[in-house]
């Protein structure tokens, strides 16, 4: 029997066999879900951007060319971000010399990065949806010469601030200063261990604030993952009126729900500073209420005290991140 091939529809964009007969389930299908409303394999010639009416490239030459930080060691170009045999990859490098410092940036940069999103902006049309799964697949960094480099996938609001870091990875050795041997200030740093890689999912009621914050009145709830992940994961989010759940290789890693206290998948709260949310509706109701959508973004933080920064010893040049086979599904209505 001849091998089946799918091909789309352009007017119903539903899948059909090819030859005739009906819609058929496409490999993207997914159970609850149905079929994705965006599927994105980062095809194209090598070295080219990824789908321009999809993401956009912040980076020098634009003025977007600083991470949100004015401790990173990095610098966004958008020629560091390019699809490569199917994947899209961000590429990380030391540069000759370090760029020259601005009043609201003072630290040196000495790392070229890259950052790209879905957030819809003047002329350019992107992708942002209220609920739905976003999904990627990503490789983890490699141990003991990624160190400083915070790579992430994560969802971010454009009207009320929510955000959902669905995966950060941290490079090995961690916690370490420009020396390579000096500790990172951050208190979390100290829980990775520099033979390992940890991952870890993280929701904000609105970025950058934490429930240390004045009145109380912001929430941030953190899991790690436990053991090292090392080569390609997958990694999605999936967010209704009721639940906000992050999950890793198909496993729950955690998840925020209507009426109840955030837990991991074996029932246990989360631990940290700023866990000490009481009812996920804090954070359904907050950032991500009202007419809040979310879009998709890809980034390489270079360099941070949280995390520790790059060196010439610690971490190689250029250094690639990976990602491929993106998928966002529309909420139907329904659990």
């Amino acid at each position: 029997m001849p091998a089946e091939l799918w091909v789309v529809d352009p007017d119903s964009r539903s899948w059909k066999r090819h030859g005739g007969g009906g819609s058929l389930q496409s490999p993207n299908w997914r159970e609850g879900w149905g079929e994705p409303v965006i599927v994105d394999d980062f095809t194209g010639p090598n070295g080219s951007a990824p789908n321009s009416a999809l993401w956009y490239r912040r980076g020098l030459p634009g003025s977007d060319y600083y991470l949100s930080n004015t401790d990173s060691q990095g610098i966004i170009q958008r020629q560091n971000a390019y699809v490569q045999d199917g994947e899209m990859v961000i590429k990380t490098e030391r540069r000759a010399n370090f760029y020259t410092p601005q009043p609201d940036a003072p630290k040196e940069r000495w790392y070229d990065t890259g950052y790209i999103d879905t957030m819809p902006r003047t002329g350019f049309t992107g992708a942002e949806q209220r609920y739905g799964r976003w999904e990627i697949e990503m490789y983890a960094p490699e141990p003991m010469v990624s160190a400083g480099i915070w790579s992430a996938f994560w969802l971010r609001s454009r009207q009320d601030g929510g955000e959902i870091d669905v995966v950060e990875y941290l490079g090995t050795p961690a916690g370490r200063g420009a020396d390579g041997t000096t500790a990172g200030s951050w208190p979390y740093a100290s829980r990775w261990p520099n033979s390992g890689i940890r991952a870890q999912g993280v929701f904000f009621e609105e970025t950058g604030k934490t429930s240390n914050a004045a009145g109380n009145a912001y929430h941030e709830s953190r899991f790690d993952l436990q053991e090292p992940y090392f080569g390609w994961h997958k990694h999605a989010c999936e967010w209704t009126p009721d639940r906000i759940s992050i999950y890793c290789d198909e496993v729950l890693i955690g998840e925020v729900r209507r009426g109840q206290r955030p837990t991991n998948a074996a029932g246990v709260q989360p631990t940290g500073p700023n866990s000490n949310l009481d009812d996920g509706a804090k954070i359904l109701d907050g950032g991500f209420g009202g007419a809040a959508t979310m879009h998709a973004r890809l980034d390489v933080h270079v360099g941070f005290p949280n995390v520790g920064e790059a060196s010439p010893a610690y971490t190689q040049s250029p250094y690639y991140t990976r990602f491929r086979r993106f998928r966002v599904w529309a909420w139907d209505g329904q659990e």
